[in-house]
């Protein structure tokens, strides 16, 4: 534990997660902003949120002021598409514009980059901190079975509600984006087996019982 910490206290840390208002994911903003706030004074938290309008009303910028910290930043994402977990609007992640993700990943040049879920800010979030920080360490927390939509059995979404073509295309567009992830970590067993049978190496996977403290290595 006191390894860890001391790896931790070296390096330049980018929490990303849906913040407290986006429903459904409370319990993973906590999650996130507990680890925020034991390294505050090296690290970001990028709380993501998505609403109708929301983007629109702030001139089309994704970043606004959240909290009492300058390192607790609020970012506007666009439509979220929850099949594919495709962001819509990509310009947020990546543009011809100073006003989007790319640029701040530059600017403060995180070592390590915690992801608590990939709702409502995009996979295609994978890419680009790989593109912008290749030397950057990834870290996807993979925390229920959210992304496997429309590729599990579900009561409410039954697997045969979609089209064959439409899943394998799910399956090829994740499988792209996860190249990117350095690591993915699971709280939970049947749910780490179940990307590993889909998505996920197990090479990459590790299952812990304390989500706070994970090394990168």
């Amino acid at each position: 534990m006191k390894a860890i910490r001391k790896l931790y206290n070296k390096k330049r840390e980018l929490f990303i997660a849906p913040d407290s208002d986006y429903v459904g994911f409370e319990d993973v903003y906590k999650k996130a902003y507990s680890d925020f706030k034991k390294f505050e004074s090296s690290s970001y938290i990028l709380s993501c949120t998505c609403s109708e309008g929301l983007l629109e009303r702030n001139g089309n910028i994704p970043f606004y002021k959240r909290g009492f910290s300058d390192r607790e930043i609020g970012f506007y994402c666009g439509s979220f598409d929850r099949f594919t977990q495709s962001q819509k609007n990509l310009s947020i992640l990546q543009s011809n514009f100073k006003n989007d993700l790319k640029t701040f990943l530059v600017d403060y040049a995180p070592d390590i980059i915690h992801i608590y879920s990939l709702e409502p800010i995009g996979v295609e979030v994978l890419r680009v901190i790989k593109n912008t920080l290749p030397s950057s360490t990834t870290i996807l927390y993979l925390l229920d079975k959210s992304m496997l939509f429309g590729i599990m059995e579900n009561k409410k979404y039954p697997i045969s509600s979609f089209a064959k073509e439409d899943i394998k295309l799910k399956e090829e567009f994740i499988k792209y984006h996860f190249a990117y992830v350095d690591k993915f970590v699971f709280l939970n067993k049947r749910i780490m087996e179940a990307y590993v049978n889909w998505v996920v190496p197990k090479k990459k996977s590790e299952l812990i019982n304390d989500i706070k403290l994970v090394s990168s290595k």
